[in-house]
């Protein structure tokens, strides 16, 4: 799952990694403050964008609506990856984590995107702190860049050494 589409490049990166086999699904609301702010150069609406962007990807379902009206209506399997990138409020990405963890498989990864702001940063200490996902059943690989994204990667594993 990954909870902040825009325009769907990551999503169709990480389509064409993993196949055709793999569902990836997306969560954005295109909150509209937010797009006319950050879009305001694009062509068309981000929105748009990404439907276009993963058309080739059948694999990748769109969901439009808020990370958790997905979360508290998921009716499918567990999810093995959450991958975070919507608002970077840490209110927000503690939301995201919060309401996305018991939907989680015993062997998952949880990856942040842009962990230099301050938000994003905060809400994994908080979230760990909680009696229900203690760190110690986490691993924590350290933050670094990667080529395809803008920003910071922190990526934490369960069940795996």
């Amino acid at each position: 799952v990954e909870i902040g589409t825009w325009g769907g490049r990551s999503a169709a990166i990480m389509a064409s990694r993993l196949g055709p086999n793999y569902t990836n699904h997306t969560v954005d609301c295109y909150i509209e403050d937010i797009v006319a702010k950050h879009g305001a150069n694009l062509p068309k609406h981000p929105r748009e964008i990404a439907a276009d962007v993963l058309a080739e990807y059948p694999s990748v379902v769109q969901h439009l609506a808020t990370s958790t009206e997905v979360a508290e209506k998921w009716p499918h399997a567990p999810i093995s990856v959450l991958f975070v990138d919507g608002s970077h409020a840490q209110e927000a990405v503690l939301t995201d984590l919060t309401v996305w963890a018991p939907i989680m498989t015993p062997r998952a990864a949880i990856v942040l995107d842009d962990m230099t702001w301050p938000g994003v940063a905060a809400a994994p200490k908080l979230f760990f702190k909680t009696q229900v996902f203690k760190t110690a059943e986490w691993r924590r690989q350290p933050a670094k860049k990667w080529p395809f994204l803008n920003g910071n990667i922190a990526a934490w594993f369960r069940g795996v050494r």
